[in-house]
Parts: C-alpha cells; sequence; structure tokens
C-alpha cells in the first residue's frame, strides 16, 4: 500500500477569527448565552488556538445560528459530494482506475451516502466499492484508512480512494455547554 496522490478542498467562504467572533456576537444565540458561555466563545475564537480562519459553507453564516438541524444538514447534502469530488479532481487520479472509494464524515447525514453521490457524478466504474463510514467523530480517518488497508489486502493491486470531508459549519450548534 502506498499514497499516490493528496489533495483539499474547502468551502468558498472563509473568514478570519475574529470576523467570526464579530458576527457570532451579533447573532440571538450568543446574546442568550450567560457571560461565562460568552467569555468562553470569546476565548475560543480570539485565543491562541492556531488556527487563523475558518471555512463556512454559505457566505451568510450568522444566519445559520437561526437554522434547525434539517437547514444545516441541506448545506452538507450539498458541499460534502461537491468538496470530494473537488478534491479528487485535484489528485489527478483517473476516476476510471479506481476500485474503491471510502469516505468518512461526522458533520453530517445524506443517503444514500456520499460515496453514491461522488461515484455517480464522477463516473466511477459499476463495480468500484462503495464505503461511507459515518459518525465516529473527528478520529474517523483511522478506522477508513484501516478499511482502506483491509480493501487492499483482500484485493492486492487495486487503487483504493479515501476522502474525510467535514461541514463543520453545518453541524453550527450553541448553547452554555463549553
Amino acid at each position: 500500500m502506498f499514497l499516490e496522490a493528496l489533495a483539499s478542498a474547502f468551502p468558498s467562504n472563509t473568514y478570519t477569527q475574529k470576523e467570526c467572533f464579530e458576527f457570532t456576537r451579533t447573532t440571538s444565540s450568543y446574546q442568550s448565552l450567560s457571560r461565562r458561555g460568552q467569555g468562553i466563545m470569546e476565548r475560543v475564537l480570539l485565543g491562541d488556538s492556531g488556527i487563523t480562519r475558518r471555512h463556512f459553507c454559505t457566505d451568510s453564516p450568522a444566519a445559520m445560528f437561526k437554522e434547525g438541524a434539517q437547514e444545516l444538514n441541506e448545506y452538507f447534502e450539498r458541499e460534502a459530494p461537491a468538496l470530494s469530488i473537488a478534491a479528487l479532481k485535484k489528485t489527478g487520479v483517473d476516476p476510471s482506475k479506481i476500485d474503491a472509494l471510502i469516505i468518512c464524515t461526522c458533520t453530517g447525514y445524506l443517503c444514500p451516502g456520499v460515496t453514491s453521490h461522488v461515484a455517480e457524478n464522477m463516473g466511477m466504474r459499476d463495480d468500484v466499492y462503495l464505503q461511507d463510514i459515518v459518525g465516529l467523530g473527528c478520529g474517523a480517518a483511522l478506522p477508513m484508512m484501516r478499511a482502506a488497508e483491509g480493501f487492499l489486502a483482500a484485493n492486492p493491486g487495486k487503487k483504493v480512494a479515501t476522502v474525510a470531508v467535514e461541514i463543520c459549519s453545518a453541524a453550527l450548534f450553541m448553547n452554555e455547554e463549553p
């Protein structure tokens, strides 16, 4: 097993941490937090976290605080396949040469899975092995790589594409919990 290509893709709307704090503090969700909750939010967005910019799947992120779970998941449904395809295209790997596609995520749900949408839109072969790994949390890339290793052990010489796709802004929720 060896790595042939590596690529990434991000939502096009980016904001600095300060910009995120500025639009967040104008929302009713932020206003309803206790002083402690507001302080935590300020430390997260303005503290020294090593994060300089955040990517959002909308050009109006403050409006996302008003949306429910279904509306937020609709962002995931739109963006997860599109960004997965964008990253795979950047690799330069011919989609017809991919024997297995494994995608992991923990920030949304799509049925049929993201792999089905990606395989169809990229014109992958009908016999490509598809596996979605959903809900295993931030470390889902590890079981995804184990699944790829298992596929390759059972199918020597085959080619596997793996994608970890997270649309964190589609999982936006704010309350008093740190």
